[in-house]
């Protein structure tokens, strides 16, 4: 055990018997990020991570007592979780916590994520003396005024019940919850109720147990004075189920992702392996196909797609023909002869016999591409190249393959180009 405390109510602060504490907590301020909103507070979402669009997901990982653990969750838990049959992972999402008010008739409490609590609410914290042995305990994100070290230490924002009619929680745009005992599942004049409920039971250190303070019904210890002693309650409702929005920046839902532009391939694609048959029976340009199917354009023909199919006489047999795929001059060639191109095709340093297409704006792999928000150039650029742009775009400092129109794209957002034929387009993280 490394330090313990009383008891806060109204954002007073705590006693710690050591001031390794305040240290902590210092630091934690000095060294992270600055708050999202005003006054952030942590409500528990439906999963790790299935957080609101732009909130920080914050977690803790409390490695509890080793022998003979008895930790368990049960019901609706979101993303506090048992972890290993004996630990708990608390993981909350970032949130504007001047929006919350009080309930009618029942306390609920959030995590406190900043240097107070929202006026409606007092600040309670608890203790959890957690496993003295080879401790694992960790923490993810901006938790301060929070704690996590040998043990962890939490604060709440305790929001009492008023008499005053609420009839729903924050719609933050994803499923939530808070930490209540007395949310019903069930509404009897309009108010905000529970859509599920859980309870969370941590099996906290045996030896010289030092777990304290306590919201009272909501989070508190197993036996002691007022039931801020050893082990802990945590008392969950489930009061938001809210769909989390797609592509809330613009563009089409792609897997994980949002696109917000699509490139067209040219004709044949940079690095497939197409070959030239010269049969007259099926002359053309084939490449093999892909798990049955042809995801680089052209038709099934037999074990092969077809990119293109010649009509007779086009290709002699026996001349050796192959494909250039650079979109700087895609094409059929074959080698000159004696000089000259006997067999059909323009002349040049090869004889090309058919020329092929590519779009006004195509990406090729290996070019490093970046989007610019810059609200002044916003668009997609990459690096000249010997001093040009021989894959399109217009020169300058960089090479722009597309300008975007003012609010296309998001200052802030990530941003970036995936130049995979199977899919070539700019996309942003959905999550």
């Amino acid at each position: 055990m490394v330090f313990a405390f009383s008891k806060t109510e109204g954002g007073q602060g705590i006693a710690p018997r050591r001031s390794a504490l305040l240290l902590a907590a210092a630091a934690l301020l000095a060294g992270l990020p600055g708050q999202a909103f005003a006054q952030s507070v942590g409500v528990i979402p439906a999963s790790a991570g299935a957080c609101p669009r732009g909130s920080e997901y914050v977690s803790f990982y409390m490695d509890n007592e080793d022998s003979s653990p008895i930790s368990t969750v049960s019901g609706w838990t979101g993303a506090i979780t048992l972890e290993a049959n004996r630990n708990t992972n608390l993981g909350f999402c970032r949130v504007d916590g001047s929006r919350f008010r009080s309930h009618p008739y029942a306390d609920f409490a959030v995590l406190s994520l900043d240097t107070s609590c929202p006026a409606a609410s007092v600040r309670i914290s608890r203790l959890f003396d957690n496993e003295n042995t080879k401790h694992s305990n960790g923490h993810q994100g901006n938790i301060y005024p929070n704690v996590s070290s040998a043990d962890t230490l939490l604060y709440f924002c305790v929001f009492r019940a008023s008499g005053v009619m609420l009839s729903e929680f924050p719609n933050f745009q994803a499923p939530y919850g808070v930490f209540s005992s007395l949310l019903g599942t069930t509404s009897y004049g309009g108010e905000a109720r529970a859509l599920a409920t859980g309870v969370v039971f941590t099996d906290d250190e045996d030896s010289n147990n030092q777990d304290s303070g306590y919201v009272p019904d909501i989070i508190h210890g197993s036996d002691g004075i007022g039931l801020t002693g050893r082990n802990s309650y945590l008392k969950v409702a489930q009061v938001r189920n809210d769909p989390i929005p797609n592509c809330i920046y613009g563009g089409s839902l792609a897997g994980p992702n949002c696109k917000i532009l699509a490139f067209q391939n040219p004709q044949v694609i940079p690095g497939i392996s197409y070959w030239v048959d010269a049969d007259p029976r099926w002359p053309g340009v084939y490449y093999a196909q892909v798990n049955g199917g042809c995801p680089y354009g052209g038709s099934v023909s037999g074990p092969n797609c077809a990119v293109v199919s010649l009509p007779p006489g086009k290709l002699t047999q026996g001349v050796a023909y192959g494909v250039a795929t650079d979109p700087r001059w895609p094409g059929i060639y074959y080698a000159p002869i004696n000089g000259g191109c006997p067999y059909g095709g323009e002349p040049g340093v090869n004889c090309r016999v058919m020329a092929f297409t590519t779009p006004a704006q195509y990406v090729v792999q290996g070019i490093n591409y970046g989007v610019a928000t810059d609200p002044r150039w916003p668009g997609v650029y990459y690096p000249p190249i010997d001093g040009g742009c021989p894959y399109g775009g217009e020169p300058g400092v960089n090479c722009r393959l597309v300008a975007f129109p003012v609010g296309k794209v998001v200052p802030g957002v990530n941003y970036w180009v995936d130049t995979s034929p199977l899919a070539p387009g700019v996309y942003y993280s959905n999550h």
